[in-house]
């Protein structure tokens, strides 16, 4: 009775365990093992959820980044689909807009000649925001092209604001989600 007892103790959570790991090698990342016990059941149960946890959150990455590289191709071939620069740079907002889930994606062009930020585009913005951006012409001296040029794309949103301008920065520059 008591071999039974032990057994059972200690085979529950072992097959529970191996149940979970077969729906996990066909696909379902949600699964988890409850760890009731400090002993080395107990511990294993615990190893096992957390490297579930590991197993999901790489996997999503790794979606992520396939999602993105998808994405980049597809832009890429719109890129590559015109050398008209109004078109170019209209259909490359529109592509990063569509492809990588964001609300919205402006791009101003650098003039050197004029020190200045010309041109602004907007994909996913109304009209008028865009025909203002494209008559927008940025000094480099003004405070928007310094924030310009020290953001860190990383961050993927803006959230200043520059009291020369005549609305928030997010309608000017920038992608945001």
């Amino acid at each position: 009775l008591i071999s039974f007892a032990f057994c059972n103790y200690t085979l529950t959570p072992v097959q529970a365990m191996a149940n979970a790991a077969a729906r996990i090698a066909a696909g379902d990342l949600s699964q988890r093992v409850e760890a009731n016990s400090r002993d080395e059941i107990g511990v294993l149960a615990m190893t096992f959820n957390h490297m579930t946890t590991s197993l999901d959150h790489m996997t999503q990455a790794q979606q992520q980044r396939l999602a993105e590289l998808s994405a980049l191709h597809a832009i890429g071939l719109v890129a590559s689909s015109t050398l008209d620069m109004e078109q170019l740079i209209d259909s490359v907002l529109e592509a990063v807009v569509q492809h990588l889930g964001y609300d919205r994606a402006k791009l101003f062009l650098v003039d050197a000649h004029q020190q200045a930020l010309v041109h602004g585009r907007v994909a996913g913005a109304p009209e008028d925001i865009d025909a203002q951006l494209r008559t927008m012409h940025i000094p480099n001296s003004d405070p928007v092209a310094e924030v310009l040029e020290t953001l860190d794309p990383a961050t993927h949103s803006f959230s200043y604001s520059i009291a020369k301008m005549p609305m928030p920065m997010t309608d000017f520059v920038g992608w945001a989600k």
